[in-house]
């Protein structure tokens, strides 16, 4: 009996708390707050297809010289900047000055036996007309003068190569560029074909990328478009200049090239082509709508009493402010924007537009 009226007691004791928690909860207010409300619509854009693709100069030029010689001064290193025309390299000019001196000489000989030749021709001529020698002896003077002549030619431009490989022993920049590398130390023997220096201009910069053909047909010389750079990450614009006619056999992809709006990228940094191909349907919301708690991202949704509830989603960015919902909502939510924090759940909206 007492354990009876014990259970008795114990069980009304626990309905009037029940009962004045929900009295304590009925009375309070929900929070209500003025907020800008759009709702989710899915809208037919051009889907985007990411492509990869590297940075690069818009000249590149690996030097060499035509000179034989042993380097004698290096005067640039890898980042240096030099303008056109700057001496980097420069190799010992004996060897080359030696050409240039025999050469000269040479020439030297041709003229000398040249203008003997002249006088010679000249005086058959007159003895010709005179009938003192015979057409034989005046068809041999015309053939020494000719022969003189040629050799005159001839070691002129033998004159002009040698200045030509002695002007290589200094190796110039042959534009506005930077240093990439050295290829060559002080002491070591340069010889035509052998690389000494590499360097990229400092103006320009193409977006190089290899397109599958699926989508090579969306690309057209002269269309914009961005390209999302990963290091650092940051979204520029580019124009379509170069599009190749035909696919590479080995990979089945075709070359595109793109010039860079912004010269401040470093060549060699990876990027990603924004690239629009055939339409498809997207929801497109502001990037506003959307807020980040650790690695989650998170809107607020409105329903039809105007409550709040959260819902995570994952997005996409597309440009212009927007970004695309790739999950958690399906359209026709109706999405609070222009937020500056988070808002709590069940929150009450009101003044929606």
């Amino acid at each position: 009996m007492i354990r009876l009226v014990f259970l008795i007691v114990t069980t009304a004791a626990l309905m009037f708390a029940g009962c004045s928690h929900e009295a304590e909860t009925s009375a309070a207010d929900p929070v209500t707050i003025s907020a800008d409300v759009m709702k989710v619509e899915s809208k037919v854009s051009p889907r985007e297809v990411e492509v990869y693709g590297t940075i690069h100069a818009g000249k590149e030029a690996t030097l060499t010289s035509r000179a034989t010689g042993p380097v004698v001064r290096v005067l640039v290193g890898a980042g240096d900047i030099v303008k056109k025309g700057d001496v980097l390299i420069e190799l010992e000019e004996r060897m080359s000055g030696g050409q240039l001196a025999q050469a000269q000489g040479a020439l030297a000989q041709a003229q000398a036996a040249l203008s003997v030749a002249v006088k010679n021709y000249t005086r058959f001529q007159s003895l010709y007309k005179k009938d003192a020698c015979s057409e034989l002896e005046l068809d041999m003077a015309r053939m020494q003068y000719e022969q003189a002549s040629g050799a005159v030619e001839q070691a002129s431009g033998a004159v002009q190569t040698a200045a030509s490989v002695a002007d290589e022993a200094k190796v110039r920049a042959p534009f506005d560029a930077t240093v990439v590398q050295t290829m060559i130390d002080v002491g070591d023997l340069a010889a035509p074909g052998r690389p000494l220096v590499q360097v990229q201009s400092n103006a320009g910069r193409e977006f190089v990328m290899q397109i599958r053909a699926s989508l090579v047909d969306y690309m057209k010389i002269g269309d914009e478009i961005h390209i999302r750079l990963n290091n650092p990450e940051r979204l520029v614009e580019a124009v379509i200049t170069e599009v190749a006619g035909g696919a590479d056999p080995a990979t089945h992809t075709f070359l595109v090239k793109a010039v860079l709006s912004s010269d401040d990228v470093r060549a060699g940094v990876a990027g990603h082509a924004l690239i629009k191909s055939e339409a498809e349907k997207k929801l497109l919301v502001p990037a506003n709508a959307i807020y980040r708690i650790g690695g989650l991202e998170l809107v607020s949704i409105v329903d039809g009493e105007g409550t709040t509830h959260t819902r995570a989603v994952t997005t996409r960015a597309s440009g212009s402010g927007m970004v695309e919902i790739l999950s958690g909502l399906t359209g026709g939510e109706e999405l609070v924007i222009n937020r500056t924090g988070p808002i709590s759940e069940g929150t009450r909206i009101e003044g929606l537009r």
